[in-house]
C-alpha cells in the first residue's frame, strides 16, 4: 500500500514508516502533522476520487529539522563585467509516515536490533590466550623493550670499538 501526498509543494510517494522531507513546517518534533492524499493505492485498488480520499487520510510525525545542500547560482554576461553571486540552502524538516487510512505504522523494538552475545564481540575475540601448543614469534617490527634496546646498543658499541 502506497499513496501519492502533497507535501511542501510537491508531490511525493510515501509508505508506511517512510522518512521524507518537506519545506519547513512548523511544529515540534514528536508533533502530528495531516497530508492530503492525492492518489492511495491498495493493492488493486486505485482511490484518486476526492471524496473516497477523504477515506484515506494520511498523517506523519515531525522526526526533526534540517537544511538542503547549498545551492550556488551565478549569473554571468561576458565582456561586460557583469558578475552575480547568489546563493541558498533550503529550510526542511524530516517526517515520518505514521498512518494511511487505518492502516498504522509500528516502529521496529531496538531490543532485538542491538542484542550482541560475549561470544560474537571483537573485543572477547582479542582478549582470548592464546592455543596450547601454539608458537609464538616474535617479528622484526615487534617493539622492543627497554632492556633489550640498551644491550643492543652495548654490544654494537663494542663491535665498532673492536674494529
Amino acid at each position: 500500500m502506497y499513496a501519492i501526498v502533497r507535501a511542501g509543494g510537491r508531490q511525493e510517494k510515501v509508505t508506511l514508516g517512510d522518512v521524507i522531507e518537506v519545506d519547513r513546517l512548523e511544529g515540534q518534533p514528536g508533533d502530528t502533522v495531516n497530508l492530503a492524499p492525492v492518489l492511495v493505492v491498495d493493492g488493486s485498488t486505485v482511490t484518486s476520487a476526492a471524496q473516497d480520499l477523504q477515506a484515506w487520510p494520511v498523517s506523519a510525525e515531525i522526526v526533526g529539522d534540517s537544511r538542503g545542500p547549498k545551492i550556488t547560482i551565478l549569473k554571468f554576461k561576458n565582456k561586460t563585467g557583469y558578475r552575480k553571486r547568489q546563493g541558498h540552502r533550503s529550510q526542511l524538516t524530516a517526517l515520518r509516515v505514521v498512518s494511511i487510512g487505518s492502516q498504522t505504522w509500528a516502529a521496529p523494538s531496538k531490543a532485538k536490533t542491538s542484542e550482541t552475545t560475549e561470544s560474537t564481540r571483537p573485543e572477547a575475540k582479542k582478549a582470548q590466550a592464546p592455543k596450547a601448543g601454539a608458537k609464538t614469534t616474535q617479528t622484526a617490527k615487534s617493539k622492543s623493550t627497554p632492556e633489550t634496546t640498551s644491550t643492543q646498543t652495548a654490544s654494537k658499541r663494542a663491535s665498532t670499538a673492536g674494529e
